[in-house]
């Protein structure tokens, strides 16, 4: 009996860690092991799964991305473009691939992970901007991600309808776009930023 595949999470990436003003230590190498896994590897599976999720007619596609896509910042610049590349990716795919399948990306800020043993000072350096320039004034943890990633899993709104999520970049950074003592904050998650969102369905 065959299974129905009602969601597909593209989670795989890689980087190197080289300060963004060191445009000497990037070359083409390092461009093409961080844009392989992060765009291409994306959309080979997604493109591989796409008949298995329209076949449940109201299947999700979330792409992990980062707040590196969006701004000046991250482990590398090669890094950020890449996160760039999978933002306007979910765009596109969420244009053509809906309203059958929704496609959303959600963009972690910094979290706090096995990644950066190899490189504690620019995990340091995190810290402290995350601590001025945020109102948790903290690093995420994985303990913090929701499971699953609501509303972007969401079952249907009624029968033969989507959730009414699609090409939407979502950021879970501790709210870094907001001024860092603006209100309080009584829970990780609650000041997430959606910063690009078109309805369909």
């Amino acid at each position: 009996m065959s299974r129905r595949r009602d969601l597909l999470v593209n989670n795989a990436g890689t980087t190197r860690f080289i300060p963004l003003d060191d445009l000497d230590a990037v070359d083409a190498d390092t461009w093409r092991a961080i844009l392989d896994i992060s765009v291409i590897g994306t959309w080979q599976v997604t493109a591989a799964a796409v008949p298995h999720l329209k076949a449940s007619g109201s299947a999700t596609i979330i792409n992990i991305s980062s707040v590196s896509g969006s701004r000046a910042l991250g482990s590398s610049i090669p890094y950020g473009v890449s996160k760039a590349a999978v933002n306007h990716l979910t765009r596109m795919l969420a244009a053509t691939l809906g309203p059958e399948i929704r496609v959303n990306a959600i963009a972690p800020g910094l979290i706090e992970t096995p990644w950066y043993d190899e490189a504690p000072d620019i995990l340091e350096d995190s810290r402290e901007w995350v601590a001025v320039h945020t109102p948790l004034r903290r690093a995420g943890t994985r303990r913090m991600w929701p499971r699953p990633p609501s509303p972007w899993c969401a079952p249907p709104t009624r029968p033969g309808m989507c959730s009414p999520w699609t090409a939407a970049a979502t950021w879970s950074d501790g709210a870094s776009a907001m001024p860092a003592r603006s209100r309080p904050v009584v829970a990780p998650m609650t000041a997430r930023s959606v910063v690009t969102v078109t309805l369909s369905g």
